[in-house]
């Protein structure tokens, strides 16, 4: 008897307390929007971060919650999209089609390295070793941190430079956020003329680090039959809005600093 009746009553403590929580749970539950799993069902799945999410469940939430904007996640389609705004009340307009895109030629045939790189295989580590292996301050370090990143695939590191395939890119941008060079960018998936090198070298420089390097020579700015380019800061600047994709740029050009997107 002196074991039964305390085990009986913690027993009967248990029950209650266990009543009393299932009618608390009950009486406060704070039930669950079904539109964030039907946003959810509609986003890709690769929780690669480029909407500044840590996930596509982080994001439709927020969504929901009307926190984060429908056009943050570049990797959605246009379809899923505009099904994502009728779920949640809202207005969007289809986006133009975008791509990561390498703003540099240097690869190890065109810029050799000045010294061996025998570090942590990272361009940000190698930046802190007398500012990286490769001649140009703004050239592309070519270790891979943006193919590490890249929840797709969609990049390989070749003879020193990123290739990017395009059929695999959604333009998500963590790769542009781990270069830091900012050698790439998220461009329109248009046949435009690409300037490919930001080097800001004098011309005998740029030319002594890379054999593709933009001397600032203005070619392409004066033979542009539509006056598309020009040079600002000495940067080549294209206006994607009035080049008609015709090539004399490329033509012109006597390192060849210029090329054609989907040529």
């Amino acid at each position: 008897m002196n074991i039964i009746i305390p085990a009986a009553a913690v027993g009967i403590l248990g029950l209650l307390f266990g009543l009393l929580l299932g009618y608390a749970a009950k009486k406060f539950e704070v039930k669950a929007d079904e539109r964030v799993d039907q946003v959810r069902e509609l986003l890709p799945g690769a929780n690669c971060g480029g909407c500044g999410n840590p996930s596509c469940d982080a994001y439709a939430a927020r969504l929901v919650e009307g926190v984060s904007g429908i056009n943050e996640c570049a990797v959605v389609s246009n379809e899923n999209r505009a099904k994502i705004a009728a779920i949640l009340g809202l207005e969007t307009t289809a986006m133009e089609r975008t791509v990561a895109t390498v703003l540099c030629q240097g690869c190890g045939k065109n810029s050799p390295a000045r010294y061996e790189y025998k570090g942590v295989q990272s361009c940000r580590s190698a930046l802190l070793v007398v500012d990286g292996p490769k001649g140009c301050p703004q050239g592309c370090i070519g270790l891979g941190d943006c193919a590490a990143v890249c929840a797709f695939d969609a990049i390989k590191i070749i003879d020193g430079l990123p290739v990017i395939d395009e059929n695999k890119c959604h333009a998500c941008g963590t790769c542009v956020a781990a270069c830091p060079r900012q050698v790439i960018r998220c461009l329109p998936y248009k046949r435009v003329a690409r300037p490919l090198c930001r080097t800001q070298l004098p011309a005998k420089d740029a030319r002594a680090t890379c054999k593709t390097a933009c001397i600032h020579c203005g070619m392409c700015a004066r033979n542009c039959p539509q006056k598309a380019i020009k040079l600002e800061n000495g940067q080549v600047i294209v206006d994607e809005a009035l080049c008609t994709g015709c090539g004399v740029c490329v033509e012109k050009c006597p390192t060849k600093a210029i090329k054609l997107a989907r040529d």
